[in-house]
């Protein structure tokens, strides 16, 4: 019963995002990673780099941010959880810095991540679930990574969203919890423009 409900749940969201949704992101998307992604239209604010895009609403309570990043598929282990928590450290420490010196994004480890093979429309993907914070600060929050292999261009394609939302319970993301605020949709889909964000994460709220 609850399965279904979360379907049910799941299709209803879908539903409402490709009826609204940030076209001009998607359209980035399409263009760079040659994915579909809606994400909702308040998600205004966005960096970018050759192999990395990160948009936010940037709301200083209850932000939801995407990741969008590539890297080279050269082994079977690129669809392991060991290194895809790897990858991503890799690509979070360079590319989302936090308000400190010193300070940037990293998986968190102290607690149990999830990672989980699906297939989504006949496609192999690597779903990984789990906590982020920042080092050298106090920020933190759930996260949901979606892999999946771009065999034509032989590289594994990330799409990521986080959450940062001090003062409300967070959920375990390891223990199968339903993040309705932090899912997105791998769906087929126009412009509008967005403003470039600041390279650097809020400080912390706590």
């Amino acid at each position: 019963m609850v399965n279904h409900f979360n379907r049910v749940e799941r299709e209803r969201w879908i539903v409402g995002l490709s009826k609204s949704h940030s076209s001009w992101i998607n359209e980035k998307l399409k263009s760079r990673f040659g994915i579909s992604l809606f994400v909702p239209e308040d998600m205004s604010a966005y960096k970018e780099e050759t192999d990395f895009f990160w948009g936010s609403n940037n709301a200083n309570r209850g932000r939801t941010d995407i990741l969008v990043y590539s890297f080279p598929y050269t082994a079977q282990e690129a669809f392991t959880e060991d290194y895809l928590v790897a990858m991503r450290d890799s690509v979070v420490r360079r590319n989302v810095p936090g308000s400190f010196p010193n300070s940037y994004m990293k998986t968190e480890k102290r607690f149990e991540l999830s990672y989980e093979p699906i297939t989504y429309r006949g496609e192999y993907r690597g779903v990984l679930r789990g906590l982020w914070r920042m080092e050298g600060d106090k920020t933190g929050g759930p996260f949901v990574s979606h892999a999946h292999l771009d065999e034509k261009n032989q590289r594994v394609v990330v799409a990521e969203t986080f959450v940062y939302a001090p003062g409300t319970k967070k959920a375990n993301c390891s223990g199968g919890a339903k993040l309705r605020s932090i899912r997105f949709a791998w769906i087929d889909g126009k412009r509008k423009g967005g403003e470039k964000m600041d390279n650097v994460f809020p400080p912390s709220f706590y």
